[in-house]
């Protein structure tokens, strides 16, 4: 791997990753993406699994994720949903 890229991997302390098309393919991981995710954490650097798919509770997507051997913790997936949420209620006045 190309050194510039391997000293901006070493400086990221938070990776948020795309599911499908990304790590995944339907049911099926995409090749090296598990890999990835677990020298991630043995890095000692964060992992969130985002999506634009707000179609699934984030709880579907970690039984998917964790099917697919991703394994991720409760608070490490986000949907659109999610983030539209956070957004509304921080506008709210009152």
């Amino acid at each position: 791997m190309n050194t510039t890229i391997l000293r901006i991997m070493k400086a990221i302390k938070l990776f948020m990753l795309d599911l499908d098309g990304t790590l995944y393919r339907g049911i099926i991981p995409i090749e090296g993406a598990v890999t990835f995710v677990k020298a991630i954490r043995a890095s000692q650097r964060r992992v969130v699994f985002f999506t634009n798919n707000a179609s699934k509770t984030p709880e579907a997507y970690i039984e998917k994720l964790s099917l697919l051997g991703f394994e991720p913790g409760q608070d490490e997936v986000m949907t659109s949903g999610d983030v539209t949420i956070e957004y509304l209620c921080s506008q709210r006045k009152g």
